[in-house]
């Protein structure tokens, strides 16, 4: 394989790798996005207990802001799990592609320092 071939894949190489770790960037963004949810609801549902005891109406609306929150946390459990299985599998693929870059990096160079002799 020449040298100007081999270049052009490694630019190609280059490019996916970017792909991938940009694909990967924003999958840890959605996992932290919901992480953060999952925080702000829980402050809010401590809120709510808190405002909670002043007064039977209020007890009572806290319960059931609890309930709602117990919804909304198990609906966002689901998808933080579903979040991290997709950034565990991106990351699979961002490592083939960085992998992949490297060794025609190294083939390359190896090729470029043959053809000097």
């Amino acid at each position: 394989m020449r040298a100007k071939d081999l270049a052009g894949l490694t630019r190609i190489a280059r490019m996916r790798r970017e792909i991938a770790l940009a694909e990967l960037a924003a999958r840890a963004a959605e996992e932290a996005r919901l992480s953060a949810a999952r925080a702000q609801l829980a402050e809010a549902a401590q809120l709510a207990r808190r405002d909670g005891q002043g007064s039977v109406v209020a007890a009572q609306a806290a319960e059931q802001f609890s309930h709602w929150v117990d919804g909304q946390d198990a609906a966002l459990r689901a998808a933080l799990a579903e979040a991290a299985a997709q950034k565990a599998a991106q990351r699979a693929v961002a490592a083939q592609a960085v992998g992949r870059q490297q060794v025609l990096e190294q083939i390359t160079e190896r090729l470029r320092k043959g053809q000097r002799r």
